[in-house]
């Protein structure tokens, strides 16, 4: 006779295998011709011996029409540690008919590994998935496109959940809580998990993965990156429209490109940290923050990390010019005001700055303003001038923008030719011997040959940002923060 081995668990129906009375459910392990396990309800699996009683699950060979998974019950003196392996597919050549009859799953308290692809498109399973407080490590795909999963449930001992893990579980609603065990969290881990309304994430992360939350479109609140965290990926949080606050804690040092574009409820202020060095491209590009503080070590900014972004009003810079930057990165974001702490270093022209790209050009420390100026006051002699008459309305034109990539309107205000993309106000700041702001602007029109070009430029300081109630005066040897202010000169 084979060597069968039996355990009772709940079930009603009776049945006999191999000499012994069992209940429907039980699990009985067959060591030939080759080690697999099956119970009367109709499912059968191979197995690995492990040793030491271990058994790995391997793949299924038969299973009913439908009907819950159970692998909670030990067989005899063996018990479950592993299902999946990564390499093959549990439910092999028979994908649909296997994967549709799995509607729900409960896992034995000795199970310390999921497998990659173990569990994905799994599409009728439903309800809350409980990944048991022994589980260690869930593996790539392991529950991919389980798209009725309606609830996540993660045990205390998971440190490591892998890429696309649960992707497109896009029936997962509430709070999905990652425990304070999991370390990593895997390149598109929870992708397009659109339903989720919540993240509270775990203290000992330490790497949020390439597109780990993309597309969580319900995610709202605030999100909170713990203090453990070193490195948020590309895309990660990626078109998550409904976060309203983020809190960026004190150990990140890279933000991947992208990785909150598009997250357009992000407002208010955001301190970026100290730890931070990098800074992606279009990491931040069209969100609804009005304030930016960047750290005051040394950044390596990418190209439109704060693009389009019409809310936002200032950028802080807390300590010398950047030495790393590339291209533009406040493409779009036509408000956005630049301010320097006295006594940094690099907005003077030094050698860091004369090596810049365009993006300073821009916006550096300049802030082009509309005082004494709407559109409407745009003289139509000058935009003849400098757009032929072609039928254009003048008021619609003058709130256009130019090739330099502002309005037209603010060109007419500070001297600048709209048609020449390269023509952009620039000012640099550098102290005084008696502390006192040494502006040098470009374009200089004080005392421009055509009186009607003449501009008057004024330098206003302040003490403390932060304070909304210190009004921008003149500058003093307390001023921190400065703003350059370019203006028709008053009429005679």
């Amino acid at each position: 006779m084979m060597n069968t081995w039996t355990v009772a668990v709940v079930g009603i129906a009776m049945a006999v295998l191999g000499g012994a009375e069992i209940k429907a459910d039980t699990w009985t392990y067959h060591s030939t011709p080759s080690p697999y396990i099956q119970n009367a309800a109709g499912w059968r699996f191979e197995v690995e011996d492990l040793g030491d009683n271990k058994l790995s699950v391997t793949r299924c060979v038969s299973a009913p029409k439908e009907g819950v998974l159970d692998f909670s019950e030990s067989i005899g003196e063996y018990v479950i540690t592993r299902i999946g392996n990564g390499s093959v597919d549990l439910f092999g050549s028979q994908f649909y008919t296997f994967r549709y009859a799995v509607t729900g799953l409960i896992f034995p308290d000795t199970l310390t590994d999921i497998g990659g692809i173990t569990f994905w498109a799994c599409e009728n399973l439903t309800g809350t998935l409980t990944i048991p407080d022994s589980v260690r490590d869930i593996g790539d795909y392991a529950f991919a496109y389980c798209r009725n999963i309606s609830s996540l449930s993660l045990g205390n001992s998971v440190t490591n959940i892998d890429g696309r893990a649960f992707m497109n579980c896009t029936n997962l609603t509430g709070m999905l809580i990652i425990p304070d065990s999991v370390k990593n969290i895997g390149n598109n881990a929870f992708y397009s998990c659109s339903n989720i309304s919540g993240l509270a994430l775990g203290n000992s992360v330490t790497n949020i993965g390439h597109s780990a939350f993309w597309g969580c479109t319900s995610l709202a609140g605030t999100l909170t990156i713990p203090d453990s965290v070193r490195s948020v990926g590309v895309y990660a949080f990626f078109n998550c429209g409904k976060l309203a606050a983020l809190s960026l804690g004190n150990s990140v040092e890279t933000i991947g490109y992208c990785a909150f574009m598009n997250c357009t409820n992000l407002t208010g202020v955001l301190t970026i940290p100290e730890s931070v060095w990098r800074i992606g491209e279009s990491t931040f590009h069209n969100t609804g923050f009005t304030e930016i503080s960047t750290p005051s070590t040394g950044v390596d900014f990418r190209f439109f990390a704060f693009a389009e972004n019409p809310q936002l009003q200032a950028v802080i810079y807390r300590g010398d010019c950047p030495a790393s930057v590339d291209m533009d990165i406040y493409g779009g974001s036509f408000n956005v005001t630049t301010y320097v702490y006295r006594g940094s270093m690099g907005w003077d022209g030094d050698q860091r700055s004369t090596a810049l790209p365009e993006l300073w050009c821009e916006r550096p420390i300049a802030f082009i303003s509309g005082d004494g100026s709407t559109e409407n006051e745009v003289p139509h002699w000058w935009l003849d001038k400098m757009y032929p008459r072609d039928g254009s309305d003048y008021e619609t034109l003058s709130g256009m923008d130019g090739k330099n990539g502002i309005p037209v309107w603010q060109s007419w205000v500070a001297g600048l030719n709209p048609n020449l993309a390269t023509d952009k106000f620039m000012a640099f700041i550098a102290m005084g011997n008696n502390d006192e702001p040494i502006i040098t602007w470009n374009p200089n029109h004080e005392n421009a040959p055509d009186p009607r070009m003449r501009r008057v430029y004024t330098v206003l300081g302040k003490t403390n940002l932060a304070d909304r109630a210190e009004t921008w005066g003149k500058t003093n040897e307390l001023s921190q923060f400065f703003k350059v202010r370019a203006e028709m000169p008053p009429p005679p």
